[in-house]
């Protein structure tokens, strides 16, 4: 018996879910943002230092210091 519940913890630890509710939406991952326009005009961003990540409607977006340090700063989206 002590077996089977065994099997039975090992089973649920190693094929939890992962996703929200069961959709993780099409940008799911860690992606770099390699240009930005606000209102028409480009921003100036630093090469290849800051990142986006989705999971569903949840956003973190990471942006590397000089210093090798980071700020990060949650959110949430909704596609239009």
């Amino acid at each position: 018996m002590t077996r089977f519940a065994y099997l039975i913890i090992i089973s649920l630890l190693c094929f939890g879910c992962t996703h929200n509710n069961g959709d993780i939406g099409p940008l799911f991952g860690t992606w770099v943002l390699d240009g930005m326009t606000v209102d028409g005009d480009k921003q100036d961003i630093g090469p290849d230092d800051t990142f986006m990540q989705f999971q569903g409607k949840i956003v973190m977006t990471t942006s590397a210091t000089p210093c090798w340090s980071t700020v990060s700063a949650p959110g949430s989206a909704t596609a239009t």
